[in-house]
């Protein structure tokens, strides 16, 4: 795989929006600039970097959703105006058009066969994208249920290959897409509550309820078979660690608890950042896992390894990039009184000396 070289003009630090690990690394879209990178897992490094072809926008998170199949990257639009595979050998980017961009797009990519079904953050649709054809489908979003479009959906797990269950803050419930009937249905009776972050593991659903502020668990019959303590005074997104781990990180002070599927508390991991020197007020990154690791990037710059075997984290390394100061250019012309960052940020400028 031939890579670019990277010009040592700018470096800048590392805060990822999205990820997946295809061709022995972990690739990754920054969460504000409209950048593409390649952690090298044998070389320890980032390797490579690219800028994606989509306008720099005010609004941060210009992409949420990522797969990987065949060493092709397929990014759904979050804040950005294009959605595109890109084509690892090649080096190259093809446009995924879509009859409707808007912001907020998609949350989240699951790969299923030779598809790839796009869960919308606030767009109208589920879309299903044929890897083998490159033919987009429309599936029904959510407001087919819910009779009303003004909702959105926080977080979203694939469960089984065969349904997608959503979490949709203030509805009271969880839903779930079934992918064989591609219809909506109430997740079930049992999971009354205001539910913000849901992944599935090895037969059993969890769900952070924002208003108990704890995991609550769902055996395959939907039936709640556990939960953890209060956990929080905020929120928490949860991360999928491989085999029996999961990961529950704080989105207010970026405190991460690493579990077991028993909710015996493993390990805890504190942010080694100054609460004020964010782009964002939320703390939550990325996890990836390959057979042995778990992989997180966090807000805070920081690649943390989780070895699993062992179940402790094993190392902790602060990660930057060298990138040519024409990546940022784009960024540059937006206008300084229009920028959106997520939080005190007055200026752009500001982010910029944080960034760099």
């Amino acid at each position: 795989m031939s890579k670019k070289k990277i010009d040592e003009k700018v470096e800048i630090k590392i805060n990822a929006a999205c990820g997946c690990i295809e061709n022995n690394g972990i690739w990754f879209v920054h969460y504000v600039l409209n950048l593409l990178f390649f952690y090298d897992f044998s070389k320890k490094k980032i390797i490579f970097s690219t800028v994606i072809p989509t306008k720099s926008s005010i609004d941060p998170v210009p992409y949420l959703a990522m797969a990987s199949v065949n060493n092709k990257i397929y990014l759904f639009s979050n804040n950005a105006d294009k959605s595109f595979v890109y084509d690892i050998e090649k080096d190259y980017f093809e446009e995924i058009k879509l009859k409707e961009v808007m912001h907020g797009g998609f949350r989240a990519a699951y790969v299923v066969g030779d598809y790839i079904y796009a869960v919308p953050f606030w767009y109208k649709n589920i879309v299903k994208y044929d890897t083998r054809t490159g033919i987009v489908d429309y599936l029904d979003g959510i407001s087919s249920l819910l009779g009303k479009e003004q909702f959105y959906i926080n977080d979203s797990c694939l469960v089984e290959e065969e349904k997608i269950v959503v979490a949709v803050p203030n509805i009271g419930t969880l839903l779930e897409f079934d992918l064989k009937s591609e219809k909506w249905n109430t997740y079930s009776k049992e999971c009354s509550g205001n539910y913000s972050s849901v992944i599935y593991k090895n037969g059993v659903l969890l769900a952070f309820d924002l208003i108990r502020k704890r995991v609550v668990a769902f055996d395959n019959k939907k039936n709640i078979v556990g939960e953890t303590g209060k956990m929080t005074d905020y929120s928490v997104s949860l991360s999928d660690l491989g085999n029996q781990f999961w990961a529950s990180n704080d989105t207010k002070t970026g405190i991460i608890q690493i579990w077991d599927t028993g909710f015996t508390l493993n390990y805890l991991i504190e942010p080694q950042i100054d609460i004020n020197d964010l782009t964002t007020e939320y703390l939550d990154g990325i996890w990836v896992f390959d057979a042995c690791y778990s992989y997180g990037i966090t807000k805070s710059s920081e690649l943390i390894l989780f070895d699993r075997s062992e179940n402790k984290v094993i190392s902790r390394s602060k990660i930057s990039c060298i990138v040519p100061t024409d990546y940022l250019a784009d960024f540059m012309k937006i206008d300084p009184n229009k920028i959106n960052i997520e939080n005190t940020f007055r200026r752009l400028s500001d982010f910029i000396d944080y960034i760099v």
